[in-house]
């Protein structure tokens, strides 16, 4: 009890000057037993964990294969060449506790490429083995554009790509420029135009930003939304703003949605407005909805509109009237509280951060239902695109291609390793067009990466 005592005299002590804005170096060894200044005992060290990774490469013959150890928040950890024993190749590396990827990829004497992933944790002392099947095509980037600035966005119209940069002063300033890129050679992008828009103050965070192109337009929100003519394929200009609509953005024929949340207590807000861009040069706000969740993502197909509303589960509006959206189904995600979504033709994919791919028929668009499920797609889904009989989604290190061609058969057949930024680090892919069998994903401080995606 005396000690109770002394803490609060300390306590009611330190709040009296902070309230007169005065300030002292208290001597907390004077306390007495329980408050002095140590000596303390070193924490143990950590031993390190054995990993003993076997790679089978299948039927097929390779002249090289190598593995490469991703630590995740810490990047490459060994990336080598591995030697062959008995049929399989084999490595075994000391590595930190910690939680890995492990990437083995085999190359073929005419080139060709294949490649296995796991994930794998390491404890303190014990040793963990893993088994790699090099079984699926292994993508590779051609082409790059380095930016200066953390790429954050991509969008495809025809011949032309455009990235969305971002730079963050601190917590409340921000720039936001737009890149005109032409993709006409994929293995060659280059700038052929941009535009710099005014710098932004606020409280908002950068991964609740987005963009899309319709038509001439290219739509983003930084946070405020801006309409940005391409027609000029060297010269895009702002042709319409639209103050304090913050968010996600999807765009179908004359109308806009843009939702974003924010925090509250004890419930998380989400909200979507709806805005008229039939003149892209006054965008107009319409309609208005809020809900609860933290939303991820925005798909709009048919007049529905779809939010990715964290374990809020997958929210379906009805934006047939758009001056009155309202919810008309959801469908339930079982706790997960990031995901990505997509619509294409009449079917809506969701990639669960952890988890898996599910499919779902859209054949009545209030009550979605479940037609297919893909267990192999690990990690953190940052972003999904479709295109023709195939799924890419951007996941921790990595591009992973799923056929999709019978959606209640959905099978994982590529991968590539993304760059990692700095070598040490996470990787920052934050976003993913396709088309024409190349895939253009923004890296953040690695720009822009193309992957080629044909060679199958």
């Amino acid at each position: 009890m005396k000690i109770n005592i002394r803490l609060a005299v300390v306590i009611a002590a330190a709040a009296a000057l902070l309230v007169s804005g005065c300030s002292y170096d208290f001597d907390w060894s004077g306390l007495g037993d329980g408050f002095d200044d140590g000596p303390y005992p070193s924490p143990p060290p950590v031993s390190p964990g054995t990993l003993l990774i076997s790679v089978d490469p299948g039927e097929r013959e390779f002249d090289t294969v190598r593995c490469v150890v991703i630590q995740y928040m810490a990047g490459a950890i060994h990336n080598e060449i591995v030697s062959q024993d008995s049929g399989y190749y084999s490595v075994s590396y000391e590595l930190e506790p910690g939680y890995y990827f492990v990437f083995a990829e085999g190359v073929q004497e005419d080139g060709r490429a294949f490649a296995g992933v796991e994930e794998v944790s390491v404890y303190g002392g014990d040793s963990v083995t893993i088994d790699i099947a090099i079984s699926f095509n292994s993508y590779a980037v051609v082409g790059s554009l380095n930016s200066s600035v953390p790429a954050m966005d991509i969008a495809l119209s025809g011949d032309d790509a455009y990235m969305r940069v971002t730079n963050s002063f601190n917590a409340y300033e921000i720039e936001t420029s737009l890149y005109q890129i032409s993709i006409s050679d994929p293995s060659n992008p280059n700038v052929t135009g941009s535009l710099a828009l005014p710098n932004v103050t606020g409280c908002f965070s950068l991964d609740f930003l987005g963009m899309t192109i319709s038509g001439d337009h290219a739509y983003l929100t930084d946070p405020d939304l801006r309409i940005i003519d391409i027609s000029n394929p060297v010269a895009p200009d702002e042709e319409g703003f639209l103050e304090g609509v913050e968010g996600f953005v999807a765009v179908d024929g004359d109308f806009a949605y843009v939702s974003k949340y924010v925090l509250g207590w004890p419930i998380t807000r989400v909200y979507l407005k709806v805005i008229d861009v039939s003149t892209p040069s006054n965008p107009i706000q319409v309609g208005y909805y809020d809900t609860t969740g933290t939303v991820t993502a925005i798909a709009v197909s048919n007049h529905h509109v779809y939010l990715a509303c964290g374990s809020y589960g997958l929210r379906i509006l009805n934006v047939s009237d758009p001056a009155n959206p309202h919810e008309v189904g959801r469908y339930v995600t079982y706790g997960m509280t990031q995901y990505q979504i997509t619509v294409s033709g009449g079917i809506l994919y969701i990639a669960k951060n952890g988890e898996a791919l599910s499919i779902l028929s859209l054949s009545n668009p209030a009550s979605p239902v479940e037609i297919g499920h893909c267990d192999d797609i690990i990690g953190y889904a940052r972003d999904i695109a479709v295109s023709g009989d195939y799924l890419y989604v951007i996941s921790d290190f990595f591009l992973k291609e799923v056929l999709v061609s019978d959606p209640s058969n959905p099978v994982l057949t590529g991968l590539c390793l993304l760059p990692v930024y700095g070598g040490n680090t996470t990787s920052n892919a934050r976003n993913i067009a396709v088309s024409n069998d190349y895939a253009y994903v923004v890296c953040g401080n690695d720009g822009l990466q193309v992957v080629h995606v044909g060679d199958r």
